[in-house]
């Protein structure tokens, strides 16, 4: 055989078993248990109710996002850590104000609240609202920006916890 023959023939080989390695880096097999953990453990009797809360929680690990929302991690200040996520609705749709009212409650409900705050000035051109909870493991927010250059709206839902 060739020597580029055994080459490709050993670029193509996928790893198999407990070594196999996900597009984010995590073991194949480490990411299945959190997944599986993830979908049958109740949180509180509230396992639907707090799944997009679980799931940002847990994102650095998993790599999964809430459904159909788009996510980033980030460096905070203070060595404060956190995931940041956003759904995209039409611009001032009412489905945007429904999901903004929709991850507020899922996060009041989830989460012992130490103390919480709305709307805090921003200088922004286009509409926007902020609902923020301090918890004991975190900050969590609930922000909605109307984006009228871009016609479109967004919710996003951030978690951020310090080292």
């Amino acid at each position: 055989m060739c020597k580029f023959s055994e080459h490709v023939k050993a670029r193509s080989v996928p790893k198999t078993g407990p070594e196999a390695i996900t597009s984010h880096g995590i073991p194949l097999l480490k990411r299945l248990a959190i997944v599986t953990i993830m979908a049958i453990q109740p949180t509180s009797g509230m396992a639907d109710a707090c799944t997009r809360i679980s799931a940002l929680e847990s994102y650095e690990d998993t790599g999964l996002a809430p459904e159909g929302s788009i996510c980033e991690t980030f460096v905070g200040l203070i060595y404060s850590r956190g995931v940041s996520c956003f759904w995209e609705f039409p611009f001032r749709s009412t489905e945007a104000t429904s999901m903004f009212t929709v991850i507020w409650a899922e996060v009041t409900d989830c989460k012992k609240m130490v103390s919480s705050s709305d709307d805090k000035p921003v200088n922004h051109p286009d509409s926007y609202q902020l609902k923020e909870m301090i918890a004991n493991d975190g900050a969590y927010r609930v922000a909605i920006k109307d984006k009228g250059l871009e016609n479109r709206t967004l919710v996003f839902l951030t978690v951020e916890q310090g080292d």
